[in-house]
């Protein structure tokens, strides 16, 4: 079991709609492709000496779990020339054209989330669900 009998465990998902799923994520696409979400996520590169003139950031939607018919909104970093970054105490190298994933987020529906957690052992104790339902907070329980 993932959590011991009287655990509670509190579960943060980002939803889209099961209808029109597909061009839902069109539209979640855009809140993570401009200006301000790029500068975000620059800020994690700079940390490993990457600049902006070592390539770009690439959002896209990916399929994940093709069980669930789940998918993700990506940002990859793509070097568009060679580049080493220190790490610690080890250096890596990477070639033009590779990539490095910055950040993802699976997108569930209502449906998917619960399936989710049934499979995982999990009982919903609580839920709530953002106005535009595209964020939930799940409380959930072990399962009996």
């Amino acid at each position: 079991y993932p959590l011991r009998s009287h655990d509670h465990l509190l579960l943060s998902a980002n939803l889209a709609p099961s209808q029109n799923y597909d061009a839902a994520l069109d539209q979640i696409l855009l809140q993570y492709n401009n200006p301000l979400t790029r500068e975000w996520l620059f800020g994690a590169l700079e940390q490993l000496t990457i600049s902006p003139a070592d390539g770009s950031l690439e959002f896209a939607i990916e399929s994940g779990d093709s069980a669930h018919n789940l998918k993700r909104i990506t940002a990859n970093f793509i070097f568009a020339r060679d580049k080493q970054i220190k790490f610690f105490a080890d250096t890596l190298r990477f070639n033009a054209g590779q990539k490095i994933r910055v950040f993802y987020s699976y997108r569930f529906t209502s449906e998917t989330i619960r399936h989710f957690l049934e499979t995982s052992r999990l009982k919903i104790a609580q839920e709530w669900v953002s106005p535009s339902g595209q964020e939930a907070l799940f409380l959930c329980r072990r399962a009996t």
